[in-house]
């Protein structure tokens, strides 16, 4: 069994940045939406039909670089072991309503 964490640091102090750091406060429905459309534009067909979660939600596990954010959701979180470790990302663009 493999699994995959995201850890994002605030290179000024230190410490790791949380979801919190980044969003405003109602910000979930609107990523969430985006990850849901994203995850489906990311896999093959077949892939995102063997998914057991097709609407997901942000999880605190991420990294962001200079395109954007990315999601990793391990196995068995949103589909089968065989879909191995998902990851999704969203460019900053579509999410510069939600940043703080």
């Amino acid at each position: 069994m493999d699994s995959e964490r995201g850890i994002t640091f605030d290179l000024s102090n230190g410490n790791p940045v949380t979801e919190a750091d980044l969003f405003k406060r109602y910000y979930k429905p609107t990523l969430s939406k985006l990850l849901s459309t994203r995850l489906k534009e990311s896999m093959s067909e077949e892939e995102y039909n063997m998914l057991f979660i097709k609407d997901i939600s942000p999880n605190g596990n991420f990294i962001v670089d200079a395109d954007g954010i990315t999601y990793i959701y391990g196995r068995y979180e949103i589909g089968p072991y065989v879909s191995g470790i998902v990851k999704v990302s969203v460019p900053w663009s579509e999410i510069k309503d939600i940043l703080k």
